[in-house]
């Protein structure tokens, strides 16, 4: 008994010791760039209420520079873009391709302040882009999302870490769409779901 009370004395120092020793978030500039895989689904509207909705894959890349305020408090401004060459082309005819980009303020927050599992909210502003052989033209609308990820860091003395997350950002009912495609009074909203890694520094 007295020897099993020695192993779990000697198992929670070392935790403790182990929790103490963690590289700690501090003040200061973050930044990140990633890559990674989503799926961009819309759901469209033309002035003949013909519905164009679907989902396609394609490579989504991501940039945030911000601040931490502290270890479980970070703000950043970050950017999010998709590009899908040939986007419902069974719907909307071949040769349309389909931009979407999230301007957005982040605020992502440590549910404890020694591990590096954190949750993230972000509100913005949201774009996409048609760009059909009639021309193109886009639509804004407010844009909301939330993500999940984790610090893989490099080292305890690096500011550098891998960052592999989740993220989910939808364009809410855009307006009609500006341009070249105007007349079709094309409007609707849009939905991105990502996962990726990203190369963070400062975290």
């Amino acid at each position: 008994m007295r020897r099993d009370r020695r192993w779990t004395i000697a198992a929670i120092a070392i935790v403790a010791v182990a929790a103490a020793a963690h590289a700690q978030r501090t003040q200061g500039i973050t930044a990140s760039i990633g890559l990674g895989y989503g799926s961009l689904s819309t759901d469209l509207t033309d002035n003949a209420d013909e519905h164009f909705s679907g989902s396609q894959g394609a490579a989504v890349g991501s940039i945030a520079l911000g601040w931490a305020f502290s270890d479980q408090w970070r703000v950043a401004l970050q950017f999010d873009q998709v590009d899908e060459p040939n986007y419902l082309a069974s719907q909307i005819g071949g040769n349309t391709e389909a931009i979407a980009t999230f301007w957005t303020a982040a605020v992502a927050f440590y549910p404890s302040s020694t591990a590096n599992f954190w949750v993230r909210a972000n509100l913005g502003l949201g774009r996409i882009e048609l760009d059909r052989q009639e021309g193109n033209g886009s639509a804004e609308s407010f844009a909301a999302g939330l993500g999940i990820g984790y610090d893989w860091k490099f080292g305890k003395s690096t500011p550098f870490a891998a960052v592999p997350y989740v993220s989910y950002q939808t364009i809410f009912n855009t307006g009609n769409f500006g341009g070249a495609i105007s007349s079709f009074d094309l409007h609707g909203s849009a939905g991105l779901l990502q996962v990726g890694v990203a190369l963070g520094f400062g975290n």
